[in-house]
């Protein structure tokens, strides 16, 4: 059996990042250094969270284990995943593990989505 679960609530267009309501204690996970991730959390009016940035490209669970074991004693309310592939990832599965509801916010586009590719496919 297979089985589709749909999110709550997306949130889209101009002013979505700004507009959403994000919840207190949220625990955002990025690979963005500090000076782009604040550029981030401003755009987002976000309040009230925790920071963890120490994402690296192709994490790995040691990662997810680290997040984990630092945030869940701080009993966050939710995960936001905000970055390309490895930070949404780290999210969610840490996210999983802790029971917590999560947020993604994707900033990229896969390396499979750039038009190059797109062009070749269509040669």
């Amino acid at each position: 059996m297979n089985t589709v679960r749909m999110p709550k609530t997306i949130n889209y267009g101009k002013d979505a990042l700004s507009d959403t309501q994000y919840p207190k204690n949220s625990l955002v996970v990025t690979t963005a250094p500090p000076d782009v991730s604040k550029k981030w959390l401003t755009k987002m009016n976000i309040q009230d969270y925790m920071l963890y940035d120490k994402v690296e490209p192709e994490p790995s669970i040691e990662t997810v284990n680290r997040v984990v074991a630092e945030f869940k004693p701080k009993n966050p309310s939710a995960i936001i995943g905000l970055g390309g592939g490895s930070s949404l990832d780290v999210a969610k599965y840490a996210g999983m593990e802790m029971k917590i509801p999560k947020i993604l916010i994707p900033t990229t586009f896969g390396y499979r989505c750039r038009d190059d590719n797109i062009l070749r496919t269509q040669v």
